[in-house]
């Protein structure tokens, strides 16, 4: 029982980690409404994660750690992606001296990610 209850709060840092900056220098910074394309899944996958990880709870689901190992490799790929892009988007803005680094956003998600694909291994 101890697991599912981590696996939800996993998924909650994560969710909550999609509406914070994903990169920030300076004074700029990007969440993920400001890139576009494959961006907008990291407001879905921790979204789904969350929905299997209450499913889990009170429902046993055949393949369900197939699901969350999949579905967190494809948001730590994504926000992977999302990242670098970020940065490199705020130090083309910058151009002086490159300093972005990933923000909160980036390290909430991706402590979701790790942690649920972590404890399903």
């Amino acid at each position: 029982m101890v697991k599912k209850v981590a696996l939800v709060i996993f998924s909650v840092l994560a969710l909550l980690g999609a509406f914070l900056p994903i990169a920030s220098g300076g004074n700029f910074y990007v969440n993920i409404s400001h890139l576009k394309g494959l961006a907008y899944l990291l407001y879905a996958i921790p979204l789904i994660l969350l929905v299997l990880s209450v499913v889990n709870i009170y429902k046993d689901v055949k393949y369900i750690k197939i699901w969350f190992i999949s579905t967190s490799i494809l948001g730590l790929l994504i926000l992977l992606y999302s990242t670098v892009v970020s940065i490199n988007t705020i130090n083309y803005i910058i151009r002086s001296i490159p300093s972005a680094k990933p923000g909160l956003g980036a390290y909430l998600m991706g402590l979701g990610f790790l942690g649920v694909f972590g404890l399903n291994l």
